[in-house]
């Protein structure tokens, strides 16, 4: 694994992002890596998405910090919450998607289901780009 700052990839990360970096200097010139034989080509995420900083910050997070943080803040939910978490939560797992809309006055810990939300889907891997 390379480790540079908090960054952290995996061999074949650092490998796919080295080849997408070789692509987009090729295709700047009118060629491409898929015309070489034999050539690896990254992968077209990386390729097409045009925003690896974002994908790379989502991929470098300490994952046994996510857990813990994940616990703490588990435990610390309210019955409301518990209840807005499982549905969003469920919607995730299943593949479902859909649109929520948590409100409430000032303090109401809108804000603490969310960084639960990001620290349970994050501990697993998975990229969450939260917008507000």
């Amino acid at each position: 694994m390379f480790v540079f700052a908090a960054l952290r990839l995996s061999d074949e990360q650092l490998k796919n992002f080295a080849l997408a970096d070789i692509e987009a200097k090729l295709q700047s010139n009118g060629s491409t890596l898929r015309k070489f034989t034999g050539m690896p080509f990254p992968n077209d995420l990386i390729v097409s998405d045009g925003q690896n900083k974002l994908i790379m910050d989502e991929l470098s997070y300490d994952q046994e910090q996510l857990q813990k943080e994940f616990q703490d803040l588990y435990a610390g939910m309210t019955d409301e919450q518990r209840e807005i978490y499982n549905e969003i939560m469920s919607a995730v797992l299943r593949g479902k998607g859909g649109v929520f809309f948590v409100y409430g006055y000032g303090g109401t810990r809108k804000t603490y289901l969310w960084r639960l939300l990001c620290a349970a889907l994050r501990r697993k891997g998975e990229i969450v780009l939260p917008v507000a």
